[in-house]
């Protein structure tokens, strides 16, 4: 019938100097959603279809980000990040009686460090980073009488390694290897 989903927010991000070879990066962002919706159902193929009419769901967010990165020197830097991700929830239009309207929204944390290089004559590189990844409220679909619904899961981490040679022998030769654990 009507539905309707406004979001609005803002943002910022600075660069920290400390030095010629270290610097910290900033981000954040504020953010608000909101969502009615009414439905109605009539007819001989609408079933038992219930009927929705004040609907409701909003979250206020505030997601980051911090970056420090240290330059050893113009071919090499180390690097870290934190940062964090919102997902918002979404209103299950004509859920059975019993089942929740919406969810709450998932959230990500994410930790990485890593090491970008290569040799003065640009003959080989390496990027190389480790991330631990915290993942909250997980959203999943379900099914209640047979009605498919959203609902939220527990919560997940994910870890790993992933890396990127890369290796030129000679002018116009690039050759590149890269792998994830």
């Amino acid at each position: 019938r009507r539905s309707r989903y406004e979001e609005g927010g803002g943002f910022a991000n600075a660069t920290l100097h400390l030095g010629e070879r270290f610097d910290i990066d900033f981000g954040g962002r504020y953010s608000h959603n909101s969502q009615r919706a009414s439905q109605t159902a009539g007819g001989a193929l609408a079933g038992n279809v219930p009927v929705n009419t004040n609907l409701r769901s909003s979250d206020n967010v505030f997601t980051y980000s911090v970056a420090p990165k240290f330059k050893v020197n113009d071919r090499v830097s180390v690097y870290a990040r934190v940062a964090r991700g919102y997902g918002p929830n979404v209103i299950t239009p004509n859920a059975p009686a019993g089942t929740p309207a919406s969810f709450d929204p998932d959230t990500v944390t994410s930790y990485e460090i890593g090491f970008k290089g290569e040799t003065s004559d640009r003959s080989f590189g390496l990027d190389i980073s480790g991330f631990i990844i915290d993942w909250q409220n997980i959203q999943l679909l379900t099914v209640v009488n047979g009605f498919g619904i959203n609902i939220n899961g527990s919560n997940a981490r994910s870890d790993g390694l992933e890396f990127t040679a890369t290796f030129r022998p000679t002018p116009g030769w690039v050759t590149s290897i890269n792998g994830a654990y």
